[in-house]
């Protein structure tokens, strides 16, 4: 039996002296489609959701003796404190080498101590179906692209990224505009500072939301391969761009 470490949120399993108690494995996130049977057709027609299924990970864990040296209960309530939550966090597995899932526990069984001392559960995870990578958490500064110099944003991968947007400005209620891959998208009265959240379709500014300050239907996303993105902004405006690339 192999036995591999994971990090969720911010911390290791093997800070508790945890193991993950079972063979490595490369689960696939599968379209979200429909096989339509219709009178008069031998085959099935298909209907395509423009989704993807989420991945559902079931982590058998142990506590060793000699590395965990809590007893059940002080085990127990470090586990619910580290894992219980209501929102996705990231979930890193130590030989998926660069890439993480977003993840959130949906169980966890019983705590149990079993022969030799061993503690025993079983972490129940739903985690979105694209992996995401390191590399794509980096963020990149956008703020001097003009339309005559426009940077250019490479995509390794295969998927579209929906990018966060960190914006910071000096004064108040200014405008700024994105240009990218020729496709035009504004931000109006921003004062302070304010995150794009391209997947979600929201602008967050000083902590509270405010989609009214954003201009159009189009949010930016970066292809596959290679992405022109420029600015126009006042002076003392910075524009960085996180790209979340991703794969399936």
């Amino acid at each position: 039996m192999n036995m591999f470490d994971l990090k969720f949120k911010d911390n290791w399993l093997s800070e508790l002296g945890g193991v993950v108690e079972e063979q490595k494995k490369r689960k696939f996130a599968m379209p979200n489609i429909e096989l339509v049977d219709i009178p008069g057709r031998s085959k099935k027609v298909v209907k395509d959701n423009l989704s993807y299924n989420s991945i559902e990970l079931e982590e058998q864990v142990a506590f060793l003796p000699t590395l965990c040296k809590l007893n059940i209960a002080e085990l127990g309530k470090r586990l619910s404190e580290w894992l219980i939550g209501t929102e996705y966090s990231q979930l890193y597995l130590d030989y998926m080498e660069g890439y993480f899932y977003n993840a959130i526990v949906t169980d966890i069984s019983d705590l149990q101590v079993g022969n030799a001392g061993v503690m025993r559960t079983t972490v129940k995870l739903t985690c979105e179906p694209f992996l995401y990578s390191y590399e794509g958490q980096k963020a990149i500064d956008v703020s001097s692209a003009t339309l005559i110099e426009p940077l250019t944003i490479y995509n390794p991968e295969r998927e579209i990224s929906y990018p966060e947007i960190l914006i910071s400005v000096e004064g108040e209620n200014k405008t700024i505009t994105i240009y990218t891959n020729r496709l035009t998208f504004t931000i109006k009265n921003v004062t302070g500072s304010c995150i794009i959240d391209t997947e979600n379709r929201s602008c967050i500014m000083n902590n509270e939301i405010h989609d009214e300050c954003v201009n159009g239907v189009y949010f930016p996303t970066l292809s596959t391969g290679l992405n022109s993105i420029s600015v126009q902004a006042n002076s003392g405006t910075t524009v960085k761009v996180v790209p979340n690339w991703r794969r399936l």
